[in-house]
């Protein structure tokens, strides 16, 4: 805007004459009662341009008219003509029901016919007779019409004909009718029920044992006189009350309190507490919410074999609701599992073995903040390492508080309903539907075909299905992939670290000597020529008892080499299996490797394992399984070889 307009517009503007303030005269009662945020206040005077009150501890308060309309038009302040009280107390206009309103509108044509007129029944008689006469109603009492005028001006001018509403909630004697002492047996039969286990029936003895307690030893003192029936048996002994006045109070207990004490407070906080929507990160990668699930499911091997329900870890980024990364196995959720997941979050996801999935998967990054579940498996200090050098921040949830990760605890639930329920081999997710599905196909499905169905779900129904909460209005809902393309443009990421320093930053880590056959990890040696350059640095200590120790990192899905940590040079070597462990280490995975050490240690009895037992140990695992395949065995023979089996399965297929 120029200055030339500006002046022609300052010239316009007709301000002669003008009163700075523009706010009209409020006029409140002096003396009056009004109501302002919740506390009374009397109204002393008018000073100039401002309301002096005086609340009840005589602190007076200061009012501009424009203060005054603005805490009335926000609903903060109520003009009465006395202290407001319950049974006094105006109906708000909102809860007022259609009836209510027809009757109001009629008690209102006698308010405006005798408003303004002397109190009195000669002068107000003849009004509301008339008045009377007009609705074709029977006129309303005397004292009738005075109450309505009191309830209109103390607080017409807020609510309207909504101030002249019968308070019929407040009307009725307040408190129990029953004696003390039924009253204290009530209470302890109350106290009873409350406890896990009773029930109203059971429970109704504690409130007999309690009112006999009182009549043995205080019931002389009581004037049988004065009770009733209900109160006071025939032979003069006083009465419990009855088995349906001690259900309508056990019905009155307050459902919370009910389930605290009978359920616990973990039941409580997920039935009752209430959530609420929170903004989405603006970058990917932010927040990552990490948990784990035994799936619905029977998977077999290439040979028939059913292996089981195989375990899935998931993570899942909370901006885009996009799935970053996944492990799916029968291991027991581990540190070794978590890794893979892990892994696969940070690098592209390969997609050239699944030749039908045509849409990208195309989340790619580093951990912000990563949620993990309470699990003893997500505890270890092994992942608040990795945490420490990867970058990422790890938040440990309670336990038992499924809200606190809603967007993964919900993509759990839809994969099952979208995937693993429709397919063969479904356990489906309950004993009773599972009891009552009589179409349920045998599982035909291996660990790779199902992993196939999986990403091809994932990327070609999950991420581009419009999830709740991903637009601005929640309930219109966008796809993860858009969501992912919408905030690329802001999001940039250092790029996830080498594939040859992952593990080693997120791997498993101990303290090692080296010795002369090498180093030692779980009965598996490993040696290497840079050893020897180590072992001959000033610092490198040899002695029982005094030698140095280094630490060393192992992938626990792949034992056939460690890294070892040089202190004294801030330097790595990777150290392989040694030559006579090679064969055996290369491909085996940490838990494979434990359960042909408890095998070993069965069959020699003996704490010392060499290589040979390890080989045995390997042979007679194999044979076993061999054994079930020729003559079928139970399903709890399956599930134990099953986590064994699959293991072997992937190394042999790499």
């Amino acid at each position: 805007m120029t200055a030339a307009i500006q002046t022609i517009l300052q010239d316009s503007m007709p301000t002669s004459g003008l009163p700075v303030d523009l706010t009209p005269k409020v006029a409140l009662p002096v003396n009056g009662v009004i109501t302002l945020d919740n506390a009374e206040y009397i109204v002393e005077r008018r000073v100039n341009d401002r309301w002096q009150i005086l609340s009840f501890e005589n602190e007076p308060v200061f009012l501009t008219d424009r203060e005054v309309l603005s805490a009335m038009g926000a609903g903060r302040l109520f003009v009465q003509s006395s202290p407001m009280t319950a049974a006094r107390s105006p109906m708000s206009p909102l809860v007022t029901s259609e009836k209510a309103a027809r009757k109001n509108h009629q008690k209102y044509e006698y308010v405006s016919a005798c408003r303004g007129l002397p109190r009195s029944r000669p002068s107000l008689s003849p009004i509301i007779e008339r008045v009377a006469a007009e609705l074709g109603n029977k006129a309303p009492s005397f004292n009738t019409v005075l109450n309505w005028l009191d309830l209109d001006a103390a607080n017409g001018l807020q609510y309207g004909t909504a101030a002249l509403s019968d308070r019929d909630d407040c009307k009725g004697k307040r408190g129990s009718r029953l004696p003390f002492w039924q009253e204290a047996g009530l209470s302890a039969g109350v106290e009873r029920w409350l406890t896990p286990g009773e029930t109203m029936a059971s429970a109704y003895s504690a409130v007999e044992a309690a009112v006999a307690a009182f009549n043995a030893q205080e019931g002389q003192l009581i004037d049988r006189k004065a009770l009733n029936k209900h109160q006071v048996r025939a032979d003069g002994s006083l009465k419990a009350p009855t088995l349906k006045t001690f259900e309508r109070r056990c019905h009155a207990v307050n459902q919370i309190e009910r389930d605290m004490h009978k359920k616990g407070l973990a039941y409580v906080k997920q039935r009752y507490s209430a959530w609420q929507s929170m903004l989405l990160p603006d970058r990917p990668y932010a927040e990552v919410e990490c948990d784990h699930c035994t799936l619905d499911i029977q998977i077999i091997d290439t040979t028939g074999l059913v292996l089981g329900r195989p375990d899935i870890i998931v993570f899942i980024d909370r901006a885009t609701k996009g799935i970053v990364g996944h492990s799916i196995g029968f291991e027991a959720p581990s540190y070794a599992s978590f890794v893979k997941g892990l892994k696969s979050t940070y690098f592209e996801k390969d997609l050239t073995p699944y030749p039908a999935v045509t849409n990208p998967w195309p989340w790619v990054g580093r951990i912000g903040t990563l949620y993990v579940d309470n699990a003893f498996h997500f505890i270890g200090n092994d992942i608040k390492a990795a945490g420490h050098d990867l970058g990422f921040n790890t938040t440990i949830l309670p336990p038992r508080s499924p809200w606190l990760k809603g967007s993964i605890e919900r993509f759990f639930g839809t994969l099952n309903m979208g995937l693993v329920h429709r397919l063969p081999g479904t356990t489906l997710n309950d004993v009773k539907k599972r009891r009552d599905a009589e179409n349920l196909t045998p599982p035909s499905l291996t660990l790779d075909a199902f992993e196939a169905l999986f990403v091809y779900w994932i990327c070609q129904i999950y991420h581009v299905t419009p999830h709740r909460g991903l637009s601005v209005l929640k309930s219109t809902g966008d796809t993860p992939l858009k969501a992912w393309a919408d905030k690329l443009s802001g999001y940039s990421t250092p790029g996830p670290p080498s594939p040859d320093t992952f593990l080693s930053l997120a791997g498993e880590r101990k303290t090692r000597v080296i010795g002369r056959a090498g180093i030692e990890w779980d009965r598996i040696f490993y040696q290497s020529p840079d050893l020897t350059a180590v072992q001959s640095h000033p610092g490198n200590r040899r002695g029982k008892g005094t030698s140095t120790r280094y630490q060393v990192i192992r992938d626990p899905s792949d034992l056939g080499a460690i890294t070892l940590v040089n202190h004294h040079t801030n330097e790595t070597v990777t150290v392989p299996a040694a030559h006579a462990y090679a064969s055996y280490a290369q491909g085996t995975s940490l838990h494979q490797h434990k359960v042909c050490l408890a095998r070993a240690k069965e069959r020699r009895k003996m704490s010392d394992i060499e290589l040979a037992d390890l080989v045995a140990s390997r042979e007679l695992l194999s044979r076993m399984i061999q054994e079930i395949l020729d003559k079928p065995s139970t399903k709890k023979v399956h599930s134990k070889l099953a986590r064994y089996l699959s293991a072997v399965s992937a190394n042999e297929t790499d």
